[in-house]
C-alpha cells in the first residue's frame, strides 16, 4: 500500500458539514480612547487664594470614545521623580494636587475604558509660591445702633444700622453676620446654654450681610436686616447685640482671600475655650423693640394753644428704662424752611412764629445709648 504524500499546511477559512457552516474570523483591534483635551492649567492651586504650593488642571474627556471611558489615571512628576499617581472616576474633569514645593511639574492624564488606556495628555505646570496669610489679628471697635425707628409693624424684617470698626493693619475685613438677644434670654455660663422664655414669642434674631472695608483701622456703617420669624411675634422690650462674626481677608489679584475667622460673642465659656477664635464683644449696644400700638412708644403729642405768647407742651410716655428728649421746629416762608428752635418738653411761642407751623419730635433712648426718633403732627401758630 502506498503511503499518503504530505503536501504542506492548508489554511481553512470554513468547514462545511452537511448544511452547517462555521466561520472563524480574526479578532478586531481594541478601541482605546484618545487623549483628553487640555482646557486650562495653573500653578496656584484652587486660585490665587491658595495657601500651599499646588498644580491645577482642567480637561475635557476624549471625544467619541467607544466603549465609553470609565475613568482616568494620573501621575505628577518632577523631573524623573514621581510625586503622585492614582486614578479618578470618569466624571472628573478638574483636579488640584498639592505639591511639596514651588517649581516645575508635569501632570499626565490618560483616559481608559473597557478596552484599555488611551493616549496621554501631558501638561507642564509651574507651582507658584503659596500666599502668606495675614498673621495680625483684627480687632472689633465700639459698636452702636444708629438713630433709626425700630418698631415692629407686622413685617418679617427690621433694618438696623450698625457701626462697625475693625483693623488688621493690612488687607480688609468682611463682616457677615450679627446676632441679637431679646427680652427673656438668659445665658448659663456653666453649661454654655442660651435659654429663653417659652411663651411663643421670638427672643433671638440673626442678620446675614456682606460688607468689606479696606485700609488700616477700617470703619464704616453696615445696613443690616435682622430677620424675625413672621410666624412668631418678637418679644417687646430691650434687644441687644449678642455676637458679630468677622472674616479677616486680603485681596490677591481679583480674588478676596480669607485669612482668619473670628466670632465676637457674649458667651464667656466659648471665649475661655478658645481665646484665639472667640473674642469678647467690646460693647453690647441695644435698642427698644415694640409694637406700634404699645402705649408710650409713638409720635409725641402737642398740648396747648398755638398762639403767640403762649406755651406748648410735648407729651410722651416712654416705657420704663427708656428716656425721651424733645426737639421743636418751626416751618415758615414760601420755601417752607424748617429750623430747630428749642429742646425740652415746653416751648414759648414768639410773635415772629405767627402763621408758621410748629412741630416736635421725640427721641427715645434705651439703656446702652441706642436711640430712635419719631416726629409728631404740627400746629399752625395764630
Amino acid at each position: 500500500m502506498r503511503k499518503p504524500r504530505l503536501l504542506g499546511s492548508i489554511a481553512i477559512a470554513a468547514v462545511t458539514v452537511g448544511s452547517t457552516c462555521a466561520v472563524i474570523a480574526p479578532p478586531a483591534s481594541a478601541a482605546v480612547p484618545g487623549a483628553p483635551t487640555l482646557v486650562s492649567s495653573s500653578g496656584s492651586g484652587s486660585g490665587l487664594c491658595s495657601s500651599y504650593p499646588a498644580v491645577h488642571v482642567d480637561w475635557a474627556p476624549p471625544a467619541g470614545a467607544s466603549p465609553a471611558i470609565d475613568g482616568y489615571n494620573y501621575t505628577i512628576t518632577s523631573g524623573a521623580t514621581t510625586i503622585y499617581s492614582g486614578s479618578l472616576e470618569d466624571y472628573y474633569t478638574s483636579q488640584t494636587w498639592s505639591v511639596p514645593a514651588p517649581g516645575a511639574y508635569t501632570v499626565t492624564i490618560t483616559a481608559h475604558n473597557a478596552d484599555g488606556s488611551g493616549a496621554p495628555l501631558s501638561v507642564p505646570v509651574t507651582a507658584a509660591a503659596p500666599r502668606v496669610k495675614d498673621a495680625v489679628a483684627p480687632t472689633l471697635g465700639a459698636m452702636s445702633f444708629g438713630a433709626t425707628t425700630v418698631i415692629v409693624t407686622g413685617t418679617a424684617q427690621i433694618p438696623v444700622t450698625l457701626d462697625v470698626a475693625a483693623s488688621d493693619n493690612t488687607g480688609v475685613d468682611v463682616y457677615y453676620g450679627s446676632g441679637l438677644w431679646g427680652p427673656g434670654v438668659t445665658y448659663d455660663a456653666v453649661n454654655d446654654d442660651v435659654n429663653y422664655a417659652d411663651d411663643g414669642l421670638q427672643h433671638m434674631a440673626w442678620s446675614q450681610f456682606s460688607y468689606r472695608k479696606s485700609g488700616t483701622k477700617a470703619s464704616g456703617v453696615t445696613q443690616q436686616t435682622f430677620v424675625f420669624d413672621p410666624e412668631n411675634k418678637p418679644a417687646n422690650g430691650l434687644w441687644s447685640l449678642s455676637e458679630v462674626s468677622l472674616v479677616d481677608s486680603t485681596k490677591v489679584g481679583d480674588e478676596w482671600c480669607s485669612d482668619n475667622y473670628y466670632d465676637f460673642t457674649r458667651r464667656t465659656k466659648q471665649i475661655a475655650d478658645d481665646p484665639t477664635y472667640n473674642k469678647a464683644l467690646p460693647s453690647t449696644p441695644s435698642f427698644f423693640l415694640t409694637d406700634v400700638n404699645l402705649p408710650g412708644i409713638g409720635a409725641p403729642k402737642i398740648k396747648g394753644k398755638a398762639k403767640a405768647g403762649k406755651k406748648l407742651h410735648a407729651v410722651a410716655q416712654p416705657p420704663a428704662g427708656v428716656a425721651v428728649t424733645y426737639q421743636w421746629y418751626v416751618t415758615k416762608g414760601k420755601k417752607a424752611k424748617t429750623k430747630l428752635i428749642g429742646t425740652g418738653a415746653v416751648i414759648k411761642l414768639k410773635k415772629k412764629f405767627k402763621s408758621s407751623k410748629i412741630s416736635v419730635t421725640a427721641t427715645y433712648t434705651a439703656p446702652g445709648g441706642a436711640s430712635y426718633l419719631i416726629a409728631g403732627k404740627g400746629k399752625k401758630v395764630k
